[in-house]
């Protein structure tokens, strides 16, 4: 996988992902699961957010990091203090 090369190559580099279009609760926990079960887990979690004004976005970071908090995995839980929000 990408990860895997990027990280044997550059073993402190930051891995981002999966910057999909839209927040999608369901794909990112799927994602989330399946990148975990396969030793892949991003270093940082990254989605677009697009709409008119960006009301949804504390309600999905919320919503995320609460999912993240209830996780056992601890590559899965540090990645709560990766999400960032640029308006």
């Amino acid at each position: 996988s990408a990860h895997r090369t990027i990280k044997q190559h550059r073993p402190n580099a930051v891995v981002a992902g999966p910057s999909i279009g839209l927040y999608d609760i369901e794909w990112l926990t799927s994602f989330l699961l399946w990148a975990e079960t396969n030793g892949t887990v991003p270093d940082a979690l990254t989605w677009h957010e697009f709409g008119p004004d960006g009301n949804e976005i504390p309600g999905h970071v919320a919503e995320i990091t609460t999912w993240l908090e209830g996780q056992s995995s601890p590559a899965l839980r540090r990645l709560k203090h990766w999400l960032l929000v640029m308006p």
